[in-house]
């Protein structure tokens, strides 16, 4: 295993302990989307000499629960239907049963904003 990999992997078995456990709140659909983002810093970090443990921002925890909430939607509902109210109380009903609060308004400025950001680029 290469160092960086060894490193990245501590930075996140440090990381699940601490922000990811509290964060996730037990729930395993919750990690998986955090893990998701939190593996992405934690590589960046391992290429550098002394590398920060992790520490998600609020705003990246909040996409997370987003992705993961939405995803739980979906698999359990299908697509998206035409009423934006059905819509709202299944959302509210997954981040009620997780104990995640989420507000309709914040929700809504959230998927708007990532819906109208362009999608990152990979490069080839």
């Amino acid at each position: 295993m290469s160092a960086q990999r060894h490193i990245a992997r501590r930075l996140m078995d440090e990381w699940r302990a601490g922000q990811g456990k509290r964060a996730s709140k037990g729930v395993p659909e919750l990690m998986r989307a955090l893990e998701f983002i939190a593996q992405q810093v934690a590589d960046g970090e391992s290429w550098k000499a002394n590398p920060s443990p992790i520490s998600l921002t609020r705003k990246q925890v909040r996409t997370a629960w987003h992705r993961a909430v939405s995803q739980r939607r979906r698999a359990e509902h299908g697509p998206p239907g035409g009423n934006a109210d059905a819509w709202w109380e299944q959302i509210d009903a997954i981040a009620k049963r997780w104990g995640l609060e989420m507000t309709r308004d914040e929700w809504e400025t959230a998927t708007k904003t990532a819906a109208s950001s362009p999608a990152p680029q990979v490069a080839a």
